[in-house]
């Protein structure tokens, strides 16, 4: 306890870039009891005179749950039963290592509300507990909406969750792992270790390290677990894909999924249903192709293929037909939404490549830039909807899309992408009922030159890889966005490749001599770092936006059923 309170008190503890945390929250009873306070003002000393205060009254408190947060007040309530949980509140930080002091800043900080707990019955026992009591995949649910339907945090005292204790993960990476929790344990990745954390206390149950077979893979990050049958699952950057004992963080089976002397690794989380796992690959920028793959979740055989640049078939002609031109793209970057009932897969497809060079692969370029369904089983293509045609400025579909039922019952997909719209389009993906814009969108048709194009949304977005959520209470889409612009050069045409390079040990063709993302900066002139916006799902109606204090590269978009969105920072950012 007395190390996380070092910590806590440190002045400067929230621009601390060097080290990936995870905050978890955990009202440790012992150290309660015992009194190990430092000040009479600690927060442990509130929370514990708070506590004798509602035993006084007569009303028992039990700590089954947690609370975490920023403000400085105890949370507080009402009643609380004995058994009743508080509520649960993840942030989870997001750090460079990066040597540019703009880009160190652009990346500080993004925090979720991993789930508000409002079951009954002890913390533990995870078969007695509500299923809407646990976060079971990088998106919460199949349907990807990241919507919470617990009551227990609502916009009267969001502001005074507190923060408690914290799990520091010693690794220097950029953390992007979205928290999945199964009964009592959190599971979050890194690029090469997988880790089980005990939710109640905040301290490792076990941590699995994966030894690279690839370790220049230009991967540096993994996005997080699927869990299913007391399994957890995730792909690696060296193309491992890995089925881990979720109790034990003993390997099940560990198969090779990705080829990574084609430009291809894992970043995404994978999606588990009817025991197959379901996984993209990355590279888009590395000329690699992207491939969406199921395996068995037994053991771990490859089921179906699917290349989202394919070689054949009517898709195959919006490429040029020359053999001797790289044709790359097509990556998938986040995790995936599924529909059980259709039996129908629903992925992000990432942007084509060589990135910016647009008259290099004339044509469309399909599938790249577009969300496609398949179906689950087979991996036959039943559909797509393509977003960017031939896009040149990266602005892939990074993000999940969603699956939701409006208010009048019809069933949709919402994908946010980078290029700065929302789009809500027919389930079967062939209506589009509307395109909203939810950045400012400037000279993005003008050509790219060796001296210089600035455009927005940037090369950053629009919507990165962090997606939109839905609140069916409230028929509403929350979107996080980033509104920076990108000052591009293209390389000299006469130095552009011909033949296929070295994936992982040049920059794609036509990459960005020097990219400005951030406000303020020599070429960009300031610009609103970071909105959240809402609209309704059966118009392009803007109903409020709100622009963070701190200007960030990602944001995670969460809605509860009691109307809070949590798209930034920090809790007293946040929109409700």
């Amino acid at each position: 306890m007395a190390d996380w309170l070092k910590f806590l008190d440190t002045p400067k503890h929230g621009s601390c870039l060097n080290v990936a945390e995870i905050e978890l929250s955990t009202l440790a009873r012992q150290a309660l009891r015992a009194r190990r306070i430092a000040r009479q003002d600690t927060l442990e000393h509130r929370i514990a005179r708070w506590e004798d205060e509602r035993n006084a009254a007569g009303t028992a408190v039990d700590w089954q749950f947690t609370t975490a947060g920023l403000a400085v007040e105890p949370f507080r309530r009402g009643s609380v039963s004995g058994e009743e949980p508080l509520g649960f509140l993840v942030r989870c930080p997001r750090h460079s290592y990066s040597e540019d002091p703009l880009n160190r800043y652009a990346t500080i900080v993004t925090w979720a509300v991993l789930t508000c707990a409002g079951a009954t019955g002890a913390f533990g026992q995870a078969d007695s507990r509500k299923p809407d009591t646990e976060w079971r995949g990088y998106n919460g649910g199949y349907d990807a909406t990241r919507f919470s339907p617990l009551t227990e945090i609502d916009t009267k005292n969001v502001a005074s969750l507190q923060e408690v204790a914290r799990f520091r993960l010693p690794e220097t990476m950029s953390f992007q792992s979205e928290p999945v929790m199964i009964g009592d344990t959190i599971y979050v990745t890194t690029r090469e270790n997988t880790y089980a954390i005990d939710a109640r206390t905040g301290t490792q149950r076990w941590v699995r390290h994966h030894e690279l077979k690839y370790p220049a893979s230009p991967g540096r990050l993994g996005r997080g677990v699927a869990y299913a049958d007391g399994r957890v699952f995730r792909g690696l950057v060296d193309g491992h894909v890995l089925a881990l004992d979720a109790k034990t963080g003993d390997v099940i089976w560990d198969v090779i999924g990705a080829d990574t002397n084609a430009g291809e690794f894992y970043t995404a989380a994978p999606v588990v249903w009817d025991g197959r796992v379901y996984l993209g690959n990355a590279g888009s920028d590395y000329g690699g192709i992207g491939h969406i793959r199921a395996f068995d979740a037994k053991t771990g055989k490859r089921l179906w293929s699917f290349d989202t640049v394919p070689s054949t078939g009517d898709a195959a002609k919006t490429w040029p037909d020359d053999p001797n031109r790289v044709k790359a793209g097509g990556g998938t970057y986040s995790s995936y939404a599924l529909d059980p009932e259709a039996g129908l897969l629903y992925s992000p497809v990432g942007n084509p490549g060589p990135d910016f060079v647009r008259d290099y692969r004339k044509g469309d370029n399909l599938y790249t830039s577009s969300v496609v369904f398949l179906d689950a089983r087979t991996g036959e293509l039943k559909g797509y909807h393509q977003l960017v045609k031939n896009d040149f400025h990266d602005w892939d579909l990074a993000a999940s899309p969603i699956l939701f039922t409006s208010k009048a019952g019809r069933k949709m997909v919402a994908a946010a992408g980078k290029n700065g719209y929302l789009y809500g389009l027919s389930r079967d993906l062939k209506e589009v009922f509307y395109q909203t814009p939810v950045t400012r969108i400037e000279n993005v048709d003008a050509p790219l030159t060796p001296e210089g194009t600035r455009f927005l949304p940037g090369t950053q977005g629009g919507t990165n890889w962090y997606g939109p959520s839905y609140s069916p209470s409230l028929n509403a889409l929350f979107v996080s966005t980033i509104d920076w612009a990108t000052t591009l050069k293209l390389a000299d045409p006469k130095a552009w490749s011909t033949t296929h390079p070295s994936r992982l040990s040049e920059l794609p063709t036509g990459s960005a001599t020097r990219t400005r993302m951030t406000s303020g900066s020599a070429t960009s002139p300031p610009l609103m770092p970071i909105a959240a916006k809402c609209s309704g799902n059966m118009t392009p109606t803007l109903r409020w936006w709100h622009q963070s204090r701190q200007p960030q590269a990602a944001c995670f978009s969460l809605a509860t059923r009691r109307g809070i969105s949590s798209p930034s920072t920090r809790p007293a950012d946040a929109c409700c």
